[in-house]
């Protein structure tokens, strides 16, 4: 275990509101079919299960706090190439410097999976361009295990032009991978709730978020409710 028994690390804020004290939850007691523990299966399990390897039970969210830092630090790093050649200065010029400032800059730091998410997406893309199949499936599939928003990664590779069937399959790879990451949730949900889709029916039932728009939007709660009265 990476962290070693220490009494001043005792008590370890799951920083990120509610959904940080759920990721918390699954990393340090995995999920469950109890009544109280249903609603758990909303939240993919990437993140959880990677601050459960580094920490512990015990440690958890202390790990999972600095695995999204250090997925973000390399995002930073990653977006500084869609950095533009000329700008007011060279930090200013830079989307990772914007991100972090900005109003959602709290979630890339916090026990939240956007960080991993987006990592994941820049690695894909890097893939993409340079046809690094095996490195760009892996990043997919993370996507996929990340949040249920990865099922649009596949428009990523829609621009690349085939010029030969081996790029085709490259592209027909890394546009699965997402799907694949995915349907292994679903698999594992599916063993659970007898329900492929159960973690979509548990938002729409635990936290009132109905519809497919769940899978692309953040507030899809919202927007859901929206096309609803649109509907009538």
């Amino acid at each position: 275990m990476l962290f070693r028994q220490d009494r001043r690390l005792e008590e370890i804020p799951a920083q990120g509101g509610k959904h940080g004290q759920n990721f918390k939850h699954i990393a340090e007691s995995g999920y469950s079919i109890d009544p109280d523990g249903i609603r758990l299966f909303a939240f993919f399990p990437a993140l959880p299960a990677m601050a459960r390897l580094l920490g512990g039970a015990e440690y958890a969210p202390l790990a999972g706090i600095l695995v999204s830092q250090f997925a973000f630090l390399v995002c930073m790093i990653m977006l500084s190439e869609y950095a533009p050649e000329r700008g007011p200065s060279e930090l200013l010029a830079q989307p990772g410097f914007w991100m972090l400032v900005s109003p959602v800059g709290f979630f890339f730091l916090a026990f939240y999976t956007e960080s991993i998410f987006l990592l994941a997406v820049l690695v894909m893309a890097a893939a993409v361009r340079q046809q690094k199949t095996a490195i760009g499936a892996m990043a997919g599939i993370l996507a996929g295990l990340t949040r249920p928003t990865a099922i649009i990664l596949p428009i990523l590779v829609i621009g690349g032009t085939p010029r030969n069937r081996k790029r085709l399959l490259t592209l027909a790879i890394l546009g699965a991978a997402p799907v694949a990451g995915i349907a292994m949730y679903s698999a594992f949900v599916a063993t659970q709730l007898g329900d492929p889709l159960g973690y979509i029916h548990v938002q729409q039932n635990a936290f009132g978020r109905y519809g497919s728009g769940q899978l692309c939007f953040p507030f899809a709660g919202d927007l859901a409710k929206f096309g609803r009265c649109l509907s009538t």
